[in-house]
């Protein structure tokens, strides 16, 4: 199969690994994340056993918030677990590696609130994946990528962004096979794994009042030259 970014990957403010040849590579642990947080927001959203059972966790008084999303996924992955395993270095062996300026942008403010030059990724991989297995988290992948643009799209309201870059890259992402969010797009440290449960009054009243935190990741990277949001990446059957 092949992993296709349409928007450059960040892998973290350090840039890229690299093994000992120097060829630069991202851990396969790195693409499950991004699975596992489509399949952990399609699941609370299908099963409700899934969110009831995550509901008592988020409002639980003795809830650790550096632990809960990795509770969370075990909730899910526990029953809806996939029958594939990723390869452990994804080598970034074709494409383009470059250096470019990315806002943090505040999606609530309207602004970028800090500047940095990072390291990033364009470009399509080969991975070595069975495509029958993979194409069955489409619709999990389809569900979590609405969720996350039409997220992005509310808080931004009529801002030019909205109609020069979401409504287009929402268009785009239907026709893709699998599209995932990957790498480091957020500076919420739950990333998209809470979002379902900005609709819970309860679920988000608990997390501003106690932890003064919104869990939707409202705190985005913005790459200004190249006018995207990062880490948009499809993985499709290769052409």
């Amino acid at each position: 199969m092949e992993l296709l970014f349409w928007t450059p990957l960040i892998y973290s403010l350090e840039g890229f690994p690299r093994d000992t040849s120097g060829t630069p590579y991202i851990p396969g642990s790195v693409l499950q994340q991004g699975i596992n947080e489509a399949l952990t927001y399609y699941y609370i959203k299908k099963d409700p056993r899934i969110e009831n059972s995550v509901k008592r966790l988020l409002l639980d008084k003795h809830l650790k918030p550096d632990s809960v999303v990795q509770k969370i996924q075990e909730l899910v992955l526990e029953r809806y677990s996939p029958n594939f395993e990723l390869p452990k270095v994804i080598k970034l062996n074709s494409g383009r590696i470059y250096e470019t300026i990315v806002d943090i942008y505040d999606l609530k403010k309207w602004r970028d609130i800090d500047s940095l030059k990072i390291e990033v990724f364009e470009g399509i991989v080969s991975i070595d994946l069975d495509e029958t297995e993979f194409l069955k988290i489409a619709p999990a992948a389809h569900s979590f990528a609405n969720a996350l643009l039409r997220m992005e799209m509310e808080l931004l309201e009529d801002h030019p962004l909205v109609e020069r870059y979401y409504q287009p890259l929402m268009n785009e992402v239907r026709r893709w096979e699998i599209p995932l969010r990957i790498g480091y797009w957020t500076q919420n440290p739950y990333q998209g794994n809470l979002l379902f449960f900005w609709r819970i009054k309860e679920v988000r009243e608990r997390f501003l009042r106690d932890f003064r935190m919104d869990i939707r990741p409202t705190k985005i990277l913005f790459l200004p030259r190249e006018g995207v949001t990062p880490g948009w990446a499809e993985l499709r059957k290769e052409v």
